[in-house]
């Protein structure tokens, strides 16, 4: 079990008591107004992806702002009558995984769902991707630094993400 002083749950803390909308990268940004616009439609799933360390756990805490209810990808079932749109985080993007959160938001009358892995899921849904570059991480880190916490943890650019250049796919 982490300990409740250790430097990610403070980190963690810290973020999550700020204004998120005013923290968001360009990137995320987009990825929020994507999300959203998916919602308006009537798009029951949508798959955000990104790579490690991209933000996508910070996107769904602004998305609370918006109604959604936000847990971890453990596919609980949603018994409050008011919870229309859930954020199932830290998703596995295989096929069995998904269906069986299909199986669960049809079980909990939800009508809208965001789940977020690393890589795209495998199941069909609308794709959402935090892109990232060096102007996304050096926000961060700003944004970290105007919130007091430490960027020294913070994750350099060419570690977020490990490509295999023969194939040109995440590991």
């Amino acid at each position: 079990m982490t300990s409740p002083e250790s430097s990610l749950l403070v980190r963690m803390n810290t973020i999550k008591q700020t204004d998120l909308k005013k923290h968001l990268t360009p990137s995320q940004e987009d990825a929020l107004k994507e999300i959203r616009q998916y919602r308006k439609n009537g798009e029951p799933f949508i798959n955000l992806h990104g790579p490690r360390n991209s933000g996508k756990t910070f996107l769904c805490w602004a998305l609370r702002e918006y109604g959604w209810k936000y847990q971890q990808a453990d596919f609980q079932r949603v018994t409050e009558p008011d919870v229309t749109a859930v954020v199932y985080d830290h998703g596995k993007p295989d096929r069995s995984t998904t269906r069986q959160l299909r199986n669960n938001v049809d079980l909990s009358g939800l009508s809208n769902v965001v789940y977020v892995t690393r890589s795209p899921a495998k199941e069909v849904y609308p794709r959402v991707q935090i892109s990232t570059d060096e102007q996304h991480y050096k926000r961060i880190a700003a944004n970290w630094d105007s919130l007091g916490i430490d960027t020294a943890t913070f994750p350099a650019v060419d570690t977020t993400v490990n490509t295999n250049t023969t194939t040109n796919q995440n590991q």
